[in-house]
């Protein structure tokens, strides 16, 4: 799959997607189990909700200011500042011992906004033609992470503590600075006619934003659920089920994102999606079972699968190389700002005890956004559209 390369691309793209998965591994380990870690501090859904998307709203403020740092300074420097913001933030929350603590803590470990950085470093040390199966392998061993950080943050929450999940984050984290600082930076010296941040990026920007949203809200619900009402039942097991199944699914479909059908792919993810907000929140609320809870998980998590491989690769081929860096931080700051906003409404609606009329009105309110989202997507986000030129 690297053949073709040279050896300090290889090198480059094989560190960045080790990395990224180890630090996004310590960052979705923790979301089945955040909702509980943050009661036990406070009893107020809606604080529980802000530190829960508060690694969201740093990582969406500071996107593209790390990405103009990165132009100043480098890659290289950049990814290792702001990994030590992501040390540092996990670092506080392992030793936190009230909300604020917690608050702070994942503000600052979000602040490291380096995701749009090291992609932008991938698709620097690779020739052009090479682009797209660099973010392929880039993508790979994330997807992987996200498979395995939301099965295995349980099982570790159950057996030492969910606290150890910033202690563990902190050290891979450091792991990564070991890593990337060991990297040869292969520098691209463009011309720049200004930041061609492109209308479809925008449009796949709002829809990931209403999917960040949604996703929040699920792992938000999940925990509780399962506390509320089926607390005899594995937890483990009820996340494992229907992350295998989307995962298995997912990757079986991955070949035709590759193959140019990422619209279609994406599209079919968000009619998914759209499908999962019902049975989720309205069905297995109503009928309260381990095997409904792994079924309606099965469909989110197909979905969303399907959403991590489709709309990353969209991005990418629908922008230059000039500006791939502007266009995939855009993207990435409407994701991560859709993080706070789910946390944070699913919070103040649900709080901390589940209800016929909090979950209702959680249905209602993302059936509007996702059908709002499959509709700004079908009539703009796969027609071509102009660059957005700010100089």
């Amino acid at each position: 799959m690297l053949r073709g390369f040279s050896r300090d691309s290889r090198n480059t793209v094989l560190t960045i997607s080790i990395a990224e998965s180890l630090r996004l591994f310590g960052i979705f380990m923790l979301l089945p189990v955040f909702t509980t870690f943050g009661f036990q501090f406070t009893s107020s859904g809606f604080l529980v909700g802000l530190s829960f998307g508060a690694y969201g709203l740093s990582m969406a403020v500071f996107q593209i200011p790390f990405g103009i740092l990165s132009d100043h300074l480098g890659r290289k420097r950049t990814l290792l500042i702001g990994m030590s913001f992501f040390v540092v933030g996990n670092i506080i929350c392992f030793f936190t011992t009230d909300i604020t603590m917690l608050l702070v803590g994942r503000l600052i470990s979000g602040a490291g906004a380096i995701s749009s950085v090291g992609t932008a470093m991938v698709q620097a040390s690779v020739p052009d033609e090479k682009r797209n199966q660099a973010m392929a392998i880039l993508g790979i061993p994330v997807g992987l992470s996200f498979l395995l950080g939301v099965v295995i943050g349980p099982a570790i929450s159950v057996y030492i503590g969910t606290r150890y999940i910033f202690l563990i984050s902190a050290v891979l984290g450091l792991t990564v600075i070991i890593g990337i600082s060991r990297l040869k930076e292969i520098r691209m010296k463009l011309q720049r006619s200004g930041i061609g941040i492109t209308g479809k990026s925008l449009i796949l920007g709002t829809t990931g934003l209403i999917v960040s949203m949604l996703m929040m809200s699920f792992f938000y619900f999940l925990p509780l659920y399962h506390q509320d009402f089926i607390p005899s039942s594995n937890y483990i097991l009820m996340i494992f089920y229907p992350v295998l199944v989307g995962g298995i699914i997912a990757v079986a479909l991955s070949g035709y994102a590759d193959r140019g059908h990422s619209q279609m792919l994406a599209i079919f993810c968000l009619i998914i999606m759209t499908v999962s907000v019902p049975l989720v929140f309205i069905l297995s609320y109503n009928i309260m079972g381990f095997s409904d809870i792994v079924f309606t998980g099965a469909v989110f998590f197909t979905g969303y699968s399907i959403y991590e491989i489709a709309f990353p690769v969209m991005v990418s081929r629908n922008s230059s190389k000039e500006n791939y860096g502007a266009n995939f931080a855009t993207f990435n700051m409407f994701q991560h700002g859709g993080q706070l906003i789910g946390s944070v409404a699913a919070g103040s609606i649900i709080g901390s005890v589940i209800s016929t009329h909090s979950t209702l009105l959680v249905a209602v309110t993302f059936l509007v956004l996702m059908l709002f989202a499959f509709f700004i997507f079908i009539f703009f986000g796969i027609n071509k559209s102009k660059k957005i030129e700010t100089t």
